[in-house]
Protein backbone atom coordinates (compact mmCIF):
# COMPACT_ATOMS: atom_id res chain seq x y z
CA UNK A 1 0.00 0.00 0.00
CA UNK A 2 1.39 3.40 -0.97
CA UNK A 3 -0.39 6.70 -0.77
CA UNK A 4 -0.72 8.28 -3.46
CA UNK A 5 -0.86 11.94 -2.43
CA UNK A 6 2.25 11.34 -0.94
CA UNK A 7 4.50 9.54 -3.86
CA UNK A 8 2.56 12.69 -6.60
CA UNK A 9 4.17 14.95 -3.55
CA UNK A 10 7.71 13.75 -3.83
CA UNK A 11 7.40 13.53 -7.91
CA UNK A 12 6.67 17.12 -7.62
CA UNK A 13 9.24 17.92 -5.83
CA UNK A 14 11.72 16.30 -7.58
CA UNK A 15 10.97 18.14 -10.89
CA UNK A 16 12.87 21.07 -11.73
CA UNK A 17 10.97 24.52 -10.69
CA UNK A 18 8.51 25.83 -13.26
CA UNK A 19 7.78 22.44 -14.92
CA UNK A 20 3.80 21.95 -15.56
CA UNK A 21 3.79 18.79 -17.22
CA UNK A 22 0.78 16.59 -15.73
CA UNK A 23 2.04 13.73 -13.19
CA UNK A 24 0.75 10.73 -14.16
CA UNK A 25 -0.36 7.41 -13.40
CA UNK A 26 2.99 5.84 -15.22
CA UNK A 27 4.91 8.73 -13.22
CA UNK A 28 3.60 7.88 -10.18
CA UNK A 29 4.22 3.75 -11.09
CA UNK A 30 7.93 4.79 -12.11
CA UNK A 31 8.54 6.96 -8.51
CA UNK A 32 7.08 4.05 -6.41
CA UNK A 33 9.35 1.31 -8.40
CA UNK A 34 12.20 3.28 -8.02
CA UNK A 35 11.89 4.00 -4.46
CA UNK A 36 11.01 0.38 -4.09
CA UNK A 37 14.35 -0.90 -5.89
CA UNK A 38 16.63 1.68 -3.25
CA UNK A 39 18.23 -0.71 -1.20
CA UNK A 40 20.28 1.02 1.66
CA UNK A 41 23.37 -0.66 1.93
CA UNK A 42 23.60 -2.73 6.00
CA UNK A 43 26.42 -3.15 7.72
CA UNK A 44 28.30 -6.56 7.56
CA UNK A 45 30.30 -9.00 9.95
CA UNK A 46 33.10 -8.48 7.27
CA UNK A 47 33.03 -4.73 7.65
CA UNK A 48 33.63 -5.11 11.17
CA UNK A 49 36.27 -7.64 10.78
CA UNK A 50 38.10 -5.28 8.11
CA UNK A 51 38.05 -2.20 10.44
CA UNK A 52 39.18 -4.17 13.30
CA UNK A 53 42.11 -5.60 10.89
CA UNK A 54 43.21 -1.86 9.70
CA UNK A 55 43.36 -0.96 13.39
CA UNK A 56 45.29 -3.51 14.67
CA UNK A 57 47.85 -3.02 11.52
CA UNK A 58 48.10 0.31 12.37
CA UNK A 59 48.86 -0.37 16.34
CA UNK A 60 51.51 -2.71 15.06
CA UNK A 61 53.01 -0.21 12.71
CA UNK A 62 53.10 2.21 15.64
CA UNK A 63 54.82 -0.29 17.85
CA UNK A 64 57.08 -1.03 15.06
CA UNK A 65 58.27 2.39 14.40
CA UNK A 66 58.86 3.55 17.99
CA UNK A 67 60.86 0.12 18.54
CA UNK A 68 62.93 1.65 15.05
CA UNK A 69 63.52 4.87 16.66
CA UNK A 70 64.26 3.35 20.44
CA UNK A 71 66.91 1.03 18.52
CA UNK A 72 68.60 4.03 16.31
CA UNK A 73 68.95 5.75 19.52
CA UNK A 74 70.68 2.78 21.21
CA UNK A 75 72.67 2.41 18.48
CA UNK A 76 73.69 6.15 18.27
CA UNK A 77 75.27 6.23 22.02
CA UNK A 78 72.57 8.07 23.55
CA UNK A 79 71.32 7.06 26.96
CA UNK A 80 67.57 6.42 25.95
CA UNK A 81 66.42 6.31 29.63
CA UNK A 82 68.16 9.67 30.10
CA UNK A 83 65.31 11.38 27.57
CA UNK A 84 62.52 9.97 29.84
CA UNK A 85 61.25 13.30 32.36
CA UNK A 86 62.89 13.67 36.10
CA UNK A 87 60.82 14.75 39.35
CA UNK A 88 62.00 17.93 39.80
CA UNK A 89 64.02 18.96 43.42
CA UNK A 90 62.66 20.90 46.01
Amino acid sequence: MVSEAAVREVEKQRRPLGDRREITRDDLWKRIAEDMAHKPYKGLAIDLAKAAGTRSHKAADSFLRQSHALHSWQEAGRDVGRNRARPRSR
